[in-house]
């Protein structure tokens, strides 16, 4: 066998303990921060496989690294394993169950995605052994993606200092590379505090921290008039103030999140924001607790590594489904065609998502691609209980496999070649 068909047979002998591992991730989901179980499963599993495992990065409990090897190049893979709230759903169920209600699930897939990136830095580590080459492999586990930007935590911390490229990946309903940017996103918290009253016998003794909030939005929503069309901010009520109208509220909250396509226009907008709050506080003669929740920097795509990682992509192949698995996934997508297994173009293109991740304060720092693959079925929405369901089905991990092959091929290639790192780095300087 040549080195692409070794490390692919590589990954397949470990198919199964790889499934066994995002089912035990799935089954015990999360939320920011508090990913315990998953962290210690991941690290256990690396640990196992003979990496170093280094805890408490950026003084995140949740938070490690697993390094194999020493000297360059260093090739890193990125992992998450968060879940969301209020997505707990039973497998496989195509109707509203709940496992526990009002509890967790895995509605993104990221019991898929750590194990699958940890997946490729075995089958790296593997082939570095066999081979004989230098080089250091190292995988990420990186918490609260969904809420809280743990990459951005990591990134201040200096986790990814002498990383020469870095790979990830996420389930999804296709197949690509992805060569696009995201939006930056900033999450800010505006806490009002103001003095209760009762609202009938002594208003004039209230100052109501629901007010401003009220005003701050008024404020935003003019603000919209006069920022660039590709800024957008949206917010939720954190604290409505109570559930009693006859007492004026002292205490009320609004969480905003702040997008754009590069992060110093989220910035000046935020800033522009903050400014109204300040007047909302004025205007209602309460106090204003301002704080900066975090930053997810714009991700920039890496020509030169993506198209890397698309050559192992097109090698490895999709996933290949099969009958049982499009029955299953009908009943969540498209009735024709639910499942997806062939391999889409990469686009290379400077329009950005309508999304945010805290991949993009890696790709600042270090050149990074990454890539789709299927886990869903075809319009499943993602954050949905119908994605919990599915994160758990027997395609979804033929796409958390095929995914990890490709990882694998990619980071193989800059280890049996690190020349290609010189067009790549050369890019990153140049872009960002």
């Amino acid at each position: 066998m040549n080195t692409q068909q070794e490390i692919l047979a590589s990954l397949r002998s470990r198919a199964g303990e790889l499934a066994a591992l995002s089912r035990q991730i799935w089954g015990r989901p999360e939320t920011a921060f508090e990913e315990v179980f998953a962290a210690r499963t991941l690290a256990g599993y690396l640990a196992e496989q003979g990496f170093s495992v280094r805890e408490n990065i950026g003084g995140l409990s949740t938070a490690f690294s697993a390094s194999w090897g020493k000297g360059k190049p260093v090739v890193a893979f990125l992992g998450e394993y968060d879940a969301l709230p209020g997505l707990s759903q039973k497998a496989g169920e195509a109707v509203r169950q709940a496992v526990v209600p009002g509890g967790a699930g895995h509605g993104c897939g990221h019991n898929l995605l750590g194990v699958g990136a940890a997946g490729a830095a075995v089958a790296v580590k593997e082939h570095l052994a066999a081979a004989g080459l230098p080089g250091t492999v190292v995988f990420f586990g990186c918490p609260a993606e969904e809420q809280g930007a743990g990459k951005a935590v990591m990134a201040g911390a200096g986790a990814f200092d002498g990383v020469d490229a870095c790979f990830t990946w996420h389930p999804d309903t296709r197949n690509c590379v992805v060569g696009t940017p995201s939006l930056a996103n900033i999450i800010l918290r505006a806490r009002f505090r103001g003095k209760a009253s009762h609202a009938a016998a002594a208003p004039e003794l209230g100052r109501s921290a629901l007010d401003a909030c009220e005003l701050m939005n008024v404020g935003a929503n003019y603000l919209r008039e006069h920022v660039d069309s590709a800024v957008r901010f949206h917010y939720a009520y954190t604290d409505c103030g109570g559930g009693s109208p006859n007492t004026v509220p002292a205490t009320a909250e609004l969480l905003y999140y702040v997008r754009a396509s590069r992060i110093a226009q989220a910035r000046e907008t935020a800033e522009r924001l903050r400014s109204i709050a300040r007047g909302a506080a004025l205007m209602t003669e309460t106090k204003l607790t301002w704080r900066v929740e975090c930053e997810m920097l714009d991700y920039i795509p890496n020509d030169a590594l993506s198209r890397i990682l698309d050559r192992a992509l097109r090698d490895a192949g999709g996933p290949v489904f099969d009958e049982q698995d499009r029955r299953s996934a009908a009943a969540y997508g498209l009735a024709e065609e639910p499942l997806d297994g062939t391999v889409g173009p990469y686009v290379l293109s400077p329009v950005c998502r309508s999304v945010s991740t805290d991949v993009g304060n890696v790709s600042q720092l270090v050149p990074t691609a990454q890539l789709f693959t299927a886990c869903f079925a075809k319009s499943t929405p993602f954050h949905s209980w119908q994605a919990t369901a599915q994160a758990a089905a027997p395609a979804a991990v033929k796409g958390m496999l095929a995914a990890a092959g490709a990882l694998a091929l990619a980071g193989a290639a800059l280890m049996d070649d690190p020349v290609l790192l010189d067009g790549v780095k050369k890019e990153h300087g140049e872009r960002v």
